[in-house]
Formats: C-alpha cells, structure tokens, sequence
C-alpha cells in the first residue's frame, strides 16, 4: 500500500455540505516495477525523493505504479481527481497516460486497466518549476458500492509527438483529491 499523507490542503465547501480533501502520496509510495520503471532520484538541493521519466522512445516509456486506499469519508457521488506534481528543467509539453481500476475484495487484483485516460501539460516556464497536472474528475469512473482500493499505473508518452520535452521529468509525487461526507474522522 502507498505511504499517503493526509492534508487538507483544500476545505472548499461543496454541494451536500461535503469538503474537498486531498491525500499526498509522495515518491516514497509510488513504485517502478516492471521492464521500463522511471529511475528514484534525488530531486534538487534539499534531495527531495523523485521519479525521473526520460525522454525515451516508443515502447520504452517509463512507468510508476502505486495502489490507494479510498478513505472511508469518500463520498462516493463524486468522481475524485488525481494530479501528478512533476517539473522539468526544460520547456516543452509532457504527455502523461492514467491508467487505473476500482478492486474490491475478493476481485481479481491482476485485472488489466478499466480505463487509460491521457493528458498533456506545459512545464514551468521556470526550470524545475511545479507543474499540477490534473487527471479530470469527470473522466475517472466511480467506484462501485464494494469497491475499497484503486490501483493505477502513471506511464509518460515520451515518444508521442504532443511530449515536446527533450529531456527528463521528475515526479515528485500524485495527489489524490476527493469530496469527503465528513470532517476528520473519529478516534
């Protein structure tokens, strides 16, 4: 399972009286099995812990892969988002694949993805800047009533020729963001 930091980075009311809550799942949680895993660096001069995709071509694309427990304050009407924080110290777009799908227990957890969702984002115009990238809400599928864990796969697509970006690309974690039913939980 992820190392996820909880942070209520965001307390915007919502329809039903619910907030927006977002999980920080920082590099240490995400993973890079597989034949073309994105390399763990050390990002910058307080050596933050990264992923480094590089400019690599088609069918060597790097990848990392992470799985989330959904918290139990998910409200579960609303589609949650995930942003990918990266940065490059060149200009250019970067093209990014989602890949995910909803487990529940007793589901089959080698299942292939249900959905690959695609977006493409400009770097910083400032080298090594921040740069949020999105996955919309409105195009990641609800959960299902038993579903509890989401597991998904972060791909960069280099070699498409949206990815404008010659050099590497330093993840430095992925935010997952919902609409909670709740505040806090009990103790």
């Amino acid at each position: 399972m992820s190392f996820v930091t909880r942070a209520n980075i965001r307390v915007d009311r919502v329809r039903g009286g619910g907030v927006w809550q977002d999980f920080v799942i920082d590099a240490g949680g995400l993973k890079a099995p597989g034949s073309k895993p994105a390399t763990a660096i050390a990002h910058g001069s307080l050596e933050i812990p990264a992923w480094q995709f590089a400019d690599a071509g088609a069918g060597n694309e790097n990848s990392i892969s992470f799985a989330v427990k959904m918290p139990g304050c998910f409200d579960r009407t609303t589609n949650p988002q995930f942003l990918l924080g990266w940065s490059s110290a060149s200009t250019g777009n970067c093209k990014w694949q989602f890949e995910y799908v909803w487990r529940a227990p007793d589901e089959d957890t080698t299942a292939a993805a249900q959905e690959t969702l695609t977006v493409v984002d400009a770097a910083s115009s400032t080298a090594n800047g921040l740069v949020p990238t999105t996955i919309n809400s409105s195009d990641i599928d609800l959960p299902a009533a038993g579903d509890i864990v989401l597991h998904a796969r972060v791909k960069r697509l280099s070699a498409d020729a949206q990815d404008t970006i010659t050099d590497t690309v330093e993840l430095q974690g992925v935010i997952l963001r919902i609409v909670a039913d709740c505040v806090g939980e009990a103790v």
